[in-house]
């Protein structure tokens, strides 16, 4: 027989503040709901479900989690898909996503702060307007943030923005805050190119003292690598500006010396794209530092860059 208590015992009764504390999560637990939740509304926007994803995103946002790296991360995916929906206050969640990038560090702020901005430019390139906006709100919000680097670039951008959109004084204004702001070494050169670029945008030769001066300050900074694209714009103009002085001699230096560049650009542009990269990279950056252009050309050629579908023509340099 089986032994029975009599009489039987009496569930226990569940309080209010029991109940509560039986459905209550741990910190632990809501981070990685939220996490499953982030990745879920991001496998969303691969299958191109954008509304779904964005509705994902904004319960993150919206969950009153200020403060935690989700919630920054979820603003960067709503300021995407808005941008793609060009949604009117693509804007205010942009500044948002600025104010949240406390949360992480220096390093990461910046690296999340210019991919955005990248893919903005990318995405919709052709709004001048909302570029601005994003750029100006970038430098706004990196006032007190004493992150020099990410002012710097962009600052850069929104001053090739203005220039390419033809508001040359605004552009000339940017570059004059940088000027008064970078120090001698690459960032120096770079504004210096700009600054070249924009003078000699203008086809107007009263500005030719003041290019001359500063293809010469260009030139003369040596503690710093320059960029192939960087050098590449100082010697074109450099090249331009003689051939209207009628120096030939040092025209043809100059645009040799730009067409170098443009050698490395491509050399580099056919060598990333390789699927034999870790060669090329090896050559790209020994092509970088040679005094003088190859003579063992085997170009030119013609041949598709791989996974890019872009072929593209050019010289094939091999470095010994």
């Amino acid at each position: 027989m089986i032994a029975s208590s009599w009489p039987p015992r009496r569930a226990a009764s569940l309080t209010p503040t029991s109940l509560a504390r039986s459905l209550a999560r741990s910190p632990a637990q809501e981070e990685v709901q939220t996490e499953n939740k982030y990745y879920s509304s991001k496998a969303l926007i691969e299958a191109e479900k954008y509304a779904e994803a964005l509705a994902g995103f904004l319960e993150i946002v919206d969950s009153g989690e200020e403060g935690k790296e989700w919630h920054f991360k979820a603003l960067k995916q709503v300021v995407k898909i808005k941008v793609l929906s060009k949604d009117a206050d693509v804007t205010d969640y942009f500044k948002r996503f600025l104010e949240a990038s406390t949360v992480v560090t220096r390093n990461a702020a910046e690296k999340k702060i210019n991919s955005l901005l990248d893919y903005v430019s990318s995405k919709d390139g052709t709004n001048n307007e909302l570029l601005e906006q994003f750029y100006t709100s970038t430098l706004q919000g990196l006032a007190d943030a004493k992150n020099d680097r990410l002012y710097f670039k962009t600052s850069v951008k929104l001053a090739h923005l203005y220039l390419a959109s033809g508001q040359e004084d605004k552009a000339m204004k940017v570059v004059d805050e940088l000027l008064v702001k970078t120090e001698e070494g690459g960032q120096r050169l770079e504004v210096y190119a700009l600054q070249i670029e924009l003078l000699g945008s203008r086809g107007d030769r009263s500005n030719n003292a003041l290019l001359q001066a500063t293809y010469r300050k260009a030139l003369a900074i040596t503690s710093a690598i320059p960029h192939p694209r960087v050098l590449g714009v100082i010697r074109e103009y450099g090249g331009k500006m003689h051939m209207n002085e009628k120096n030939w001699e040092e025209a043809a230096t100059d645009f040799f010396e730009s067409f170098k560049c443009v050698i490395v650009l491509l050399v580099g542009l056919v060598g990333f794209a390789s699927p034999d990269r870790h060669r090329w990279r090896s050559r790209f950056a020994r092509l970088t530092t040679l005094d003088a252009l190859p003579t063992h050309c085997t170009g030119p050629t013609t041949r598709p860059v791989a996974r890019t579908g872009v072929t593209v023509s050019s010289i094939w340099c091999w470095p010994t």
